[in-house]
This record gives C-alpha cells, sequence and structure tokens, in this order.
C-alpha cells in the first residue's frame, strides 16, 4: 500500500467486518487470502460489492478444496476453503460475478506435515516466517510467476481450479 501511495493512489485498509464505507466509493477493492479467515464471508462480499463502483473491480484470492482443509488451516486462523465448483454461486450471490480468473498452486501442507509446522509454529515461533521468506524468494516459487488471468468459463475454470491450491478472481457488479 506504501508503494501505491507514493504513486498518488488513494489506499485504505480496513476490517471487513465493519466497512464504514459509503455506496459507490471504490474503483478498486482488494481481499487476497482473507476470505477464508471469516465465518460471515457472505455478509462480508456483499459490502464489498456494495463500496465497489458500478464500473469497479474486486480482486480476490482463496484457498480452494474443502478436502485439503487442515491442521495447519486452522493454526493460521482459516475457517475454511472452498470448492471449486461452488466459487461461482457464492459471488453471485453477493451481487457479483467473475469476469477473469486464475489458478495458483501455493505449496500447502499435508496433514501429516502440518503437524509438525504447528509443533515448529509453537514452539519455535521464528522458524514459520524465516522459512517463508526464504522460499519465497527463490525464482520459482509460485509468488514469482505473474499471474495468468482467463476470461471466466465455468467448465474451464473448474478444470483448472481442480488441479491447483488457490483461485484468484476479478470480479464485477452484476446488473
Amino acid at each position: 500500500m506504501g508503494k501505491l501511495r507514493k504513486k498518488g493512489g488513494y489506499c485504505v485498509q480496513s476490517d471487513l467486518n465493519i466497512i464504514p464505507f459509503r455506496l459507490n466509493t471504490f474503483d478498486i477493492v482488494c481481499a487476497f487470502e482473507v476470505l477464508e479467515h471469516l465465518s460471515n464471508d457472505q455478509e462480508v462480499l456483499i459490502n464489498l460489492a456494495r463500496v465497489l463502483k458500478n464500473d469497479g473491480k474486486i480482486f480476490i484470492s482463496v484457498p480452494l478444496h474443502e478436502k485439503l482443509f487442515n491442521e495447519y488451516d486452522r493454526a493460521v486462523g482459516h475457517v475454511k476453503r472452498y470448492n471449486p465448483e461452488d466459487i461461482e454461486v457464492l459471488f453471485k450471490n453477493a451481487g457479483l460475478t467473475i469476469e477473469k480468473f486464475s489458478g495458483m498452486d501455493v505449496p500447502w501442507p499435508s496433514n501429516k506435515s502440518a503437524k509438525l509446522l504447528v509443533f515448529l509454529e509453537r514452539n519455535f515461533p521464528w522458524f514459520i516466517p524465516v522459512s517463508i521468506k526464504a522460499i519465497d524468494s527463490l525464482p520459482f516459487t509460485s509468488s514469482r510467476r505473474p499471474i495468468q488471468l482467463k476470461d471466466w468459463d465455468l467448465t474451464a475454470a473448474q478444470n483448472e481450479l481442480a488441479k491447483v491450491s488457490t483461485g484468484f478472481f476479478v470480479l464485477k457488479k452484476q446488473f
């Protein structure tokens, strides 16, 4: 956000449980890896749509595949993961349509390694942040690859999202 501000952008960070902005306030709303931490995700999406200008865009990413939910999800505060076949309905019920999407394969620990990571996090709190920073700095990690956005097509999206751990979406208001 600091980089955007330096370039003249108006940036706001807000608690998504209380979005104190008027109707049609923002051109762009970003919520990367946020919804999975909220039990009231549908309500939050409705509020994001409310503050989005009619020609605005919401950029959002979420972890996929409920069956992958494990101890590590709990440890990092996740309350859910999203199934690719349900994602379009989730956004539609909030008054949003998917314009573009991309799948990203962000490494996520298996159930067995999740228990080890939780142990390390509890007993050596410095270990996980240092490890993540080291892994993210490698040139081949998913965070270093540009996102390849595709036009929304339900069948194509379900095929691609079935093979990856994270979904990235560009949303707009429904009319």
